[in-house]
């Protein structure tokens, strides 16, 4: 079936390695050929654009391609974990830690019979004083941080999902209820299994910078988050001199982290890089240890002070205590780059534009999508910066952009994929001869 698309061998070449994902070759084509339809779709993101623009409509019934959602044998966690082997493989740095973020995004539907929908609140349109809810689905997510060479900022490539169903809808869907904090923590407990000789990092925000997360987190890993400006902090654990008594497991209560910014103590000064910018800041630091981390895990706290804004103080810990103020507030800094990620997703992918109803339909087609954005990545970092592809049409009121956003990514690998089929270097054998025929028609259905 692939050889009757006009594939791009280096796309294919990257690819091949999570063969050992499907049970059947036939699943692994039409997964091949499913990434295919949606890059070409650029956006349109519902799987019956993929099979138009894609071309897929004249290679087998429609169905089966709903089918490889639906009913085929295959698993998204094992799928999850082999792209997280490619990125490793290929992206991180060997002797640096593999830097995770993990957080949740929602994704709106409409309709009273989907599997696993409800209400769930919007961060997007609720503020601190009211909050607004959306019926849709809440997945939750784990990615791993990746500094491309060519790129100021660093990128999320997402690998694991568990969609998060409200407490009331359990029961009429049968399945079990899970915080997503629990999700979160079992996600990065697997990839601490996969990745057993590698140092993890991981990075989250308030929400879950909590017992949870922080109690359960694998010995070959630390986190680096949030910190409430009210948490209580113990000193180190000093024992009774006379033996009596059960064992202290707690130190001296320590000042909050309000106390510590507003006590007469002054406040360090240092530049640092977030965000792509380097950035002055007031700090404090010290070290705590906090219950929800367990009195095992010393923390490296660090308080900032932001002159303006509503909240001018923040707070922000980390469970590995040698890592200094700048290191805490720069991988802390990372985590945004998911955030990103959820907004590409759904602008260049179409990520939140899916309508599955079933259960499995709906635990696989938006996590699929955001699995595409990964390896959309890993093909650009590996054979389209550089080429002759990778550019992007000038914009005037992006005088300073330095290195290709996702879609710039997407239409260098649409470019690519179009040359090659017209230079008939589609990696087909034979060589086939009616490409330049049919590419009109990719063009008009691309469009």
């Amino acid at each position: 079936m692939l050889t009757k698309l006009p594939l791009l061998s280096s796309f294919v070449t990257l690819l091949t390695p999570l063969r050992s994902c499907f049970p059947r070759q036939k699943t692994f084509e039409n997964f091949v050929a499913i990434c295919f339809g949606l890059v070409m779709a650029l956006g349109r993101g519902r799987l019956s654009e993929a099979l138009v623009c894609g071309g897929l409509v004249d290679l087998k019934h429609w169905s089966a391609f709903y089918r490889f959602f639906s009913r085929s044998t295959w698993s998204l966690d094992e799928l999850g974990l082999g792209i997280a082997h490619l990125i490793v493989e290929r992206l991180v740095p060997a002797d640096g830690p593999v830097v995770l973020a993990g957080d949740d995004t929602l994704h709106g539907r409409g309709g009273a019979h989907i599997f696993g929908a409800g209400m769930h609140r919007d961060p997007l349109t609720s503020t601190r004083r009211k909050a607004q809810f959306q019926h849709g689905h809440c997945w939750v997510v784990l990615s791993i941080v990746v500094r491309l060479p060519f790129a100021r900022r660093p990128r999320a490539l997402p690998i694991l999902f568990r969609l998060n169903v409200p407490k009331k809808k359990c029961a009429e869907w049968g399945v079990a209820h899970q915080k997503k904090t629990e999700q979160l923590a079992e996600l990065v407990s697997l990839v601490a299994a996969a990745f057993p000789d590698r140092d993890l990092r991981l990075t989250g925000d308030d929400a879950y910078s909590n017992k949870t997360v922080l109690q359960e987190l694998p010995d070959n890993a630390i986190m680096v988050g949030r910190l409430n400006l009210d948490a209580q902090l113990h000193g180190e654990v000093q024992q009774r001199r006379d033996g009596m008594g059960r064992p202290r497991k707690w130190g001296p209560r320590l000042p909050s982290p309000r106390e510590v910014a507003e006590d007469a103590t002054p406040w360090n000064e240092m530049d640092i890089q977030i965000y792509g910018r380097t950035v002055t800041i007031k700090f404090k630091q010290f070290t705590a240890w906090w219950r929800s981390a367990g009195p095992d895990r010393p923390l490296k706290c660090v308080v900032v002070w932001r002159p303006s804004g509503e909240w001018p103080h923040e707070a922000f810990f980390s469970t590995e205590s040698t890592m200094s103020a700048c290191q805490v507030l720069e991988a802390y800094a990372e985590r945004w780059s998911l955030e990103v990620t959820f907004h590409e997703t759904k602008d260049s992918l179409g990520a939140h534009r899916g309508q599955p109803r079933t259960a499995k339909a709906v635990a696989r087609t938006a996590p699929f999508k955001m699995l595409l954005y990964s390896i959309v990545v890993l093909w650009y970092a590996e054979h389209g910066h550089g080429s002759d592809m990778a550019t992007w049409k000038h914009r005037p009121w992006y005088r300073h952009k330095e290195s290709a956003s996702f879609a710039d990514m997407v239409t260098t690998l649409r470019r690519a994929t179009f040359a090659a089929a017209l230079l008939d270097e589609a990696g087909t054998d034979p060589p086939r001869q009616e490409v330049p025929i049919e590419l009109p028609r990719w063009f008009h259905q691309a469009a």
